[in-house]
């Protein structure tokens, strides 16, 4: 279990973390997401023993995270945002180094060769790698150690299709044997697909923590639904208005409407009774990215694929 205290750190005059405060169990696997400058990777640093905080505290289970801890390094990997091996030595070469210093058996690099779909490319100098490929290496990199936490700074950065699944594999397993992963990403899919709970982060602060159960539970909490009418008409516009909807939009046979979850029922039913003709209808659902925007007040600048889809639908 890795557990953050009202962790603080400045730089000069400006606060990169103010207090900041979050935990993620065993198992667990829990994302990072916030704008650039809201202290993603300072906390992380922090976590990886490889920067001191000005306050707070910072444990994995047990023990105080302390940069001189040969034991916390054991616990331990961390995967930097920015990566760097020398330039003239084999993919194969840095796994065997790393896999040494780590103490981890030659099986193990092996394994994760194949894991991480070189096919060949382990022979290649890493000055010959693609991005995508050497981000494939890092990753590999870290999860040679079987270790109870990983720290992960922006994991998905150029990764393909295949080394996102590759990924999204070792980190479950790591999760399923029992590891705490902690990984910061401005890719939201990635969250809806990996994490069991979010940290939105804004001026080195923990804005909310939920779980993905949760933002599952708020997503079905949407105020807009739509219908399709086959004999739609400015007349059903009318009767939705008038029995609690906030907002009605017209859309060839679809109509729109804006309302309180409560009165969804009542508004259908007075649709019903005025005539119309409902072939089927379903809920317009905010994506994680629309809640993330409200938490931070639409300044966030995070990417994602997500946008605002009908995702529940019945027939009549």
């Amino acid at each position: 279990m890795i557990t953050l205290r009202g962790l603080r750190k400045t730089f000069g005059s400006v606060k990169a973390l103010d207090g900041l405060d979050f935990e993620c169990d065993s198992g667990e696997i829990v994302a990072l997401v916030g704008p650039n400058g809201s202290g993603k990777s300072t906390a992380l640093r922090i976590l990886a023993g490889i920067m001191r905080s000005d306050g707070g505290e910072a444990r994995i289970g047990s023990d105080t995270i302390d940069m001189s801890s040969v034991r916390l390094r054991n616990r331990l990997s961390y995967l930097p945002q920015r990566i760097e091996f020398p330039s003239q030595i084999t993919a194969k070469e840095v796994l065997t180094f790393f896999a040494r210093i780590r103490q981890v058996s030659a099986e193990r690099v092996t394994e994760l060769i194949s894991r991480f779909g070189f096919h060949g490319f382990e022979k290649k100098k890493v000055g010959e790698l693609s991005g995508g490929m050497l981000q494939r290496l890092a990753i590999a990199v870290v999860f040679l150690p079987l270790s109870d936490a990983y720290v992960l700074d922006e994991p998905t950065n150029n990764l393909d299709a295949e080394g996102l699944a590759r990924f999204r594999e070792q980190t479950i397993e790591a999760a399923g044997r029992g590891a705490s992963v902690i990984m910061s990403t401005h890719i939201l899919r990635e969250v809806e697909r990996l994490a069991h709970r979010i940290v939105v982060m804004g001026n080195g602060k923990n804005l909310f923590t939920k779980k993905i159960e949760q933002f599952a539970k708020d997503l079905s909490h949407s105020r807009k639904m739509w219908l399709t009418v086959e004999n739609l008409s400015e007349a059903h516009r009318i009767i939705a208005l008038q029995s609690g909807a906030e907002n009605v939009v017209l859309n060839c046979s679809t109509i729109t409407v804006e309302c309180a979850e409560t009165l969804r029922i009542p508004i259908l039913n007075a649709l019903f009774q005025e005539g119309a003709a409902i072939k089927e209808f379903g809920l317009y659902e905010p994506s994680l990215q629309q809640i993330y925007d409200q938490a931070v007040g639409g300044e966030c600048g995070i990417h994602s694929s997500a946008a605002i889809n009908p995702t529940v639908r019945m027939e009549s």
